[in-house]
């Protein structure tokens, strides 16, 4: 499966394929949208380890922050085009 580079822009570098993740920084809920269905997401801190894995089949998905420490995490985002990694910043 296809890997992208880490994207800090909040509509995607892609535009062909866009990858919204708003709003960011986030302080209870995510809202991740995108062309093409997401089969899952999956949250990690930056000491790399894993927070939360959300299992999907929808192209419109919110993930809610509440259980997160304040920080920057790295949204690993799976489609059929492959994976796109997203950097949001939690905030309270």
């Amino acid at each position: 499966m296809k890997t992208r580079s880490v994207c800090d822009h909040p509509r995607g570098c892609d535009e062909s394929r866009p990858y919204n993740v708003v709003p960011n920084p986030a302080n209870d809920i995510l809202h991740i949208q995108t062309a093409t269905l997401i089969s899952r997401i999956e949250v990690f801190n930056l000491a790399g380890q894993h927070i939360a894995t959300h299992e999907a089949n929808d192209n419109n998905i919110q993930l809610s922050t509440n259980t997160w420490t304040p920080g920057i995490y790295i949204l690993k985002i799976q489609t059929a085009q492959g994976i796109v990694n997203r950097k949001v910043v939690v905030s309270r």
